[in-house]
């Protein structure tokens, strides 16, 4: 016969189930749609959320390559004053890399940069180097590159003789060459100082003759480059071209205020201009004479008339 307490021990546990318990049963039933929807995803779902993924990941993946970039710096410092011992950096492919600023020889060459096949003509050859020059400031090119790119554009007998000349001096001259060397051997190849000495003569005797104004002051400075030890200032400069303008000319531009050799160059083609033009005393006495006739009035009697 049982005891009270073991008949206690052995009471069963009440089972609460969906009936007793209404609220219960309505959780799970939550529970239970819950889980299907889950299990059962839409295809516009299931884009969204791999769109959310991926950008999950760009946006991660940018973080970390920020961080990596930041603790580079703090790592490496940057030096101002001595850049060259700044030491390695770490490369990261992820990372953009800067455009470089070094105008590319393709862009010197289209900016107008001409080519000098070796004329025996110190005119051209200052030319050339002249033109040269001021596709150097056009582009920006630096000054290591200025031999390269303009030795690239020698042609004929003049790259012949750059070829020469490169072989002849020694690795470290030839490409450490600066653009102020490379002219002193430039020069001297075709500004020799006999030529240069036929120049200055040419500068010297040098007058207007026949030519216009405009082509008068452009053999001037063509000239004048080779001559520059005779005309030290702009003074000069104006003193000599004045001189040696034509009589009716140089009269008028002499009598003016001068304060440039630019206004030297405008009176003279003003007072070219002047002088070109047809007098009016000339024009009166190129017209042509018109002979003016008159005729004389014949009398006819009148049959009326009676003689007296």
């Amino acid at each position: 016969m049982m005891s009270e307490h073991d008949a206690s021990s052995n009471t069963p546990v009440t089972q609460h189930t969906g009936d007793d318990n209404p609220e219960l049963e309505d959780d799970v039933q939550e529970e239970d749609v819950g889980n299907e929807d889950e299990a059962q995803l839409s295809p516009r779902t299931e884009r969204l959320l791999k769109l959310m993924n991926d950008q999950t990941r760009i946006i991660l993946r940018e973080q970390r390559i920020e961080f990596e970039r930041k603790l580079s710096e703090l790592q490496n410092p940057v030096n101002v004053e001595n850049p060259v011992d700044q030491g390695p950096k770490p490369i990261n492919d992820d990372v953009p890399k800067p455009k470089t600023d070094r105008p590319y020889f393709k862009t010197f060459r289209s900016s107008g940069a001409t080519e000098f096949s070796g004329q025996t003509d110190p005119v051209l050859a200052m030319q050339w180097v002249e033109n040269t020059e001021k596709v150097f400031r056009v582009v920006y090119v630096r000054e290591e590159d200025k031999v390269r790119y303009a030795t690239a554009t020698l042609t004929d007998r003049a790259l012949i003789w750059w070829n020469a000349t490169y072989r002849s001096k020694d690795p470290n001259t030839r490409d450490r060459m600066t653009w102020d060397e490379f002219q002193v051997l430039f020069f001297e190849q075709y500004c020799p100082d006999d030529l240069k000495q036929k120049l200055e003569k040419e500068f010297l005797e040098l007058k207007q003759g026949s030519m216009s104004v405009i082509e008068y002051e452009t053999e001037f400075n063509r000239k004048l480059q080779f001559a520059q030890r005779f005309i030290p200032n702009e003074k000069d400069e104006i003193n000599h071209f004045v001189a040696r303008l034509r009589r009716n000319i140089r009269g008028f531009v002499t009598n003016s205020d001068i304060s440039s050799f630019a206004k030297a160059v405008e009176y003279a083609r003003k007072r070219e201009h002047d002088i070109s033009l047809p007098d009016d005393s000339d024009v009166l006495a190129k017209r042509p004479k018109v002979e003016s006739t008159f005729s004389t009035p014949t009398s006819k009697l009148s049959r009326f008339f009676t003689p007296r």
